[in-house]
């Protein structure tokens, strides 16, 4: 069984309600500051109140970035639920691979965020979902984009993986493009494609797909970089 470091959902209710007392409290701050160093609060509330405004709204645009689901928990529940139960079918697949691998879920990379990780003798994975009849139309055996939303996701995805290949690169010495893939998982049985020079996955055989890359990696290097990953994101 793969290493496992979280799982879809397991904390959103708790990070979304931090996000939110963040957001006030910082908001309020900024507020007091204003009003309290200016000599006619009254008179410069017109400057104050647009000021704190942008920057909230910065603040909420970030964070939509990197915890995309926590909002969508809030204000879209029904969506919320049903990426959510996607997730955790592509969470189940990801924990059966072997000891060789580790898995991370919902992990944020500085200003990055990656649904699921995979880090194994055949390399990192970045994968995220991509659900069939919503972002993806399937023809026959082919799986390509519905619309302009997976191109925008597999750009984020391409980010990710060109940040971690610069991690890799400073922190271990070594050259390893991640793989970024879209994993259907539901609705894609015996099919395959891509979008945006990404490969789009049936959700069966995602885990042959990651079993079957092969790299010149020694055999204790993806311990060590999970180890990284690890002490780096996944435990603060």
């Amino acid at each position: 069984m793969a290493y496992i470091e979280g799982f879809p959902g397991h904390d959103a209710a708790s990070h979304t309600l931090r996000r939110l007392g963040r957001l006030l409290a910082f908001a309020g701050l900024i507020t007091g500051v204003f009003l309290l160093s200016a000599r006619d609060w009254r008179g410069e509330l017109a400057v104050v109140v647009p000021t704190v405004a942008v920057v909230v709204l910065f603040m909420v645009g970030s964070s939509l970035k990197l915890t995309p689901m926590a909002w969508k928990r809030l204000f879209r529940k029904h969506e919320y639920a049903s990426l959510l139960e996607a997730d955790r079918c592509i969470a189940q697949v990801l924990s059966a691979l072997d000891d060789t691998h580790f898995v991370f879920h919902d992990l944020r990379l500085e200003f990055f965020h990656c649904d699921h990780l995979v880090i194994g003798p055949g390399g990192i994975f970045a994968i995220r979902r991509a659900q069939v009849g919503h972002e993806v139309r399937r023809d026959g055996a082919r799986l390509a984009a519905a619309d302009g939303r997976l191109a925008a996701a597999a750009r984020k995805l391409w980010q990710v993986c060109h940040f971690l290949a610069l991690l890799t690169e400073k922190s271990f010495k070594i050259r390893c493009m991640p793989q970024p893939l879209f994993v259907c998982p539901q609705g894609a049985a015996g099919a395959a494609g891509s979008a945006a020079e990404v490969p789009l996955v049936a959700l069966e055989d995602l885990a042959v797909r990651i079993s079957a890359k092969e790299t010149a990696w020694s055999e204790d290097l993806p311990r060590r970089l999970a180890a990284f990953v690890h002490g780096r994101y996944a435990a603060r």
